[in-house]
C-alpha cells in the first residue's frame, strides 16, 4: 500500500466531504430555481455556512445592502433584474465582496460581461460539490 493511503482509503491530505468547514461564513445564495437553492443551500449549511437565500436580483440587491455577508452566489439569468445588473448595484455600496457568478453557460463565454460587471469568479452548473467548495475556500480567507 502507498505511503499517502490512510487506512479508511483516503489519500492523505484529501480533505473528506463530512471534514470541510466554511467555518460560519454567512453567503447570499441568489437563483430564481428552487431546486438549484435547494442543492447549493445543502452543501453550504453542511459546510457551517450561514445562508440567506433570495430569488431575484432586486431581493439580492436589497439583502447585500442591508446585511453583512462574506460571499454573494450570484445566478446571472433571472426575471427583472439579472445578475449582471445586480451586482453592478452591489459594487456601489460594497466594491470587495466577492460576488461569485453561478451560471448555466460557459464561464469563458461570459468574462467580457462577468469583468464589466466586476463579478470575482464564475462557476458552471450544475456544480460539482468539491468545485464549489474550492472556489468558496479561495475567496474566504
Amino acid at each position: 500500500m502507498s505511503d499517502n493511503i490512510h487506512n479508511n482509503g483516503k489519500v492523505q491530505g484529501q480533505l473528506d466531504f463530512d471534514e470541510k468547514d466554511l467555518f460560519g461564513a454567512r453567503i447570499l445564495l441568489v437563483d430564481d430555481n428552487k431546486m438549484n437553492i435547494l442543492i447549493a443551500k445543502k452543501f453550504l449549511t453542511k459546510w457551517n455556512a450561514i445562508v440567506d437565500c433570495c430569488e431575484n436580483g432586486l431581493e439580492a440587491l436589497e439583502l447585500a445592502t442591508s446585511n453583512k455577508y462574506h460571499l454573494i452566489l450570484m445566478d446571472l439569468e433571472m426575471p427583472g433584474i439579472d445578475g449582471f445588473e445586480a451586482t453592478k448595484q452591489i459594487r456601489k455600496v460594497n466594491k470587495t465582496i466577492p460576488v461569485i457568478a453561478l451560471t448555466a453557460s460557459d464561464c469563458n463565454e461570459i468574462k467580457r460581461m462577468m469583468n464589466d460587471c466586476k463579478m470575482s469568479d464564475c462557476i458552471s452548473k450544475p456544480f460539482k460539490g468539491e468545485e464549489l467548495y474550492m472556489i468558496l475556500k479561495s475567496y474566504l480567507r
